[in-house]
């Protein structure tokens, strides 16, 4: 049962960033994104994988805001083109 209050304490900024939404949830978005990869990344690396991670933090962050900017889908493509 604590867990649970604990998780639900957890959760209520998040629950505030999406009723709320505009720039802070396109923060809380960018945060969590950073944290999940950065999670996929030491699983690879405890497997002896060496992703090259700061090209897909770079990636992840500007995805996150590319709405913020108002940049269209094909500076997307031309970006994903040139770093891959």
């Amino acid at each position: 049962m604590v867990v649970r209050i604990i998780a639900a304490l957890a959760l209520i900024p998040l629950l505030l960033f999406v009723i709320y939404g505009g720039l802070p949830l396109y923060i809380a978005e960018a945060i969590i994104g950073i944290i999940a990869l950065d999670e996929f990344y030491k699983a690879f690396k405890s497997k002896s994988i060496q992703p090259i991670s700061i090209l897909g933090y770079v990636f992840a962050i500007y995805l996150s805001m590319r709405h913020v900017l108002n940049l269209n889908s094909e500076y997307t493509y031309i970006l994903v083109f040139t770093l891959f």
